[in-house]
């Protein structure tokens, strides 16, 4: 299973880790219906001077959803969107148990 907080680290190699002391840098908010249960798997990308978390939220061990946050250094102060989740499940379709993993790709060739 998905751990249930996010933590950060930084390596100069890849062997040797120093971890943040402020770790976790983000939990799950069980005040969300869609965080009941935990937080795991993130991605980050920068875009236009935000860091946007793209995260799994648990309602329970099964059922996952995609959701976001975004922070202005990428390490604290993570703002939840208010439209979380943005990928949910189907009901009765292939998704409908979970959706996760999250993998974002931002398209430079749209413009704003």
């Amino acid at each position: 299973y998905e751990p249930n907080v996010l933590c950060y680290a930084t390596s100069a190699d890849g062997l040797h880790w120093n971890k943040l002391p402020a770790n976790p840098i983000f939990c799950a908010d069980p005040s969300h219906p869609f965080e009941q249960n935990r937080i795991g798997a993130c991605q980050v990308l920068l875009c236009d001077g935000w860091h946007y978390l793209f995260y799994i939220g648990y309602e329970d061990i099964h059922t996952a959803r995609i959701c976001v946050a975004r922070s202005r250094n990428g390490i604290t102060q993570w703002q939840r969107l208010s439209a979380n989740p943005i990928v949910s499940p189907s009901k009765d379709a292939w998704d409908s148990d979970a959706c996760y993993k999250p993998f974002a790709i931002r398209d430079e060739r749209k413009q704003r």
